[in-house]
């Protein structure tokens, strides 16, 4: 089961998931559920909820709106945990695109280590740009 995550209560329940986000952004827990608790409300911002039968929250997925026409019409799954439980990724990948479509973007876009699952499960393209990373 899947929910929109709209209110800080709800969202800081994420700090009790076994996510990989502190090896990926290089970040504390409390900053990243801080980070999230703080974007909620913001209506550029999606966050789903990922449920158990029990209503315990097992997982999430962070999704940000770079829609600026005319420069841009995305909007960028930023990240996703787990990835294991399909069923639920394609009810939260159809929420995403409705959302999307109703911010104006013609394109989601995704960054993840195993682009695999979303190639092999859901309509996606590997774009011909490749995201290049400078460390400073």
């Amino acid at each position: 089961m899947i929910k929109v995550l709209t209110e800080p209560e709800e969202v800081a329940l994420i700090i009790s998931i076994n996510d990989d986000v502190e090896e990926k952004y290089n970040c504390i827990r409390g900053e990243w559920v801080q980070l999230l608790v703080s974007v909620c409300k913001d209506p550029r911002t999606l966050i789903i909820g990922m449920f158990d039968e029990e209503d315990n929250m097992n997982g999430y997925i962070f999704v940000q709106n770079y829609v600026s026409p005319p420069l841009s019409k995305i909007v960028h799954i930023i990240y996703a945990y787990p990835l294991t439980n399909i069923e639920d990724l394609r009810l939260a990948i159809e929420e995403i695109k409705d959302w999307a479509r109703e911010q104006g973007a013609d394109k989601l876009t995704v960054s993840v280590k195993e682009p695999e699952i979303f190639i092999n499960n859901f309509e996606f393209n590997i774009s011909e740009y490749k995201i290049l990373e400078i460390g400073l």
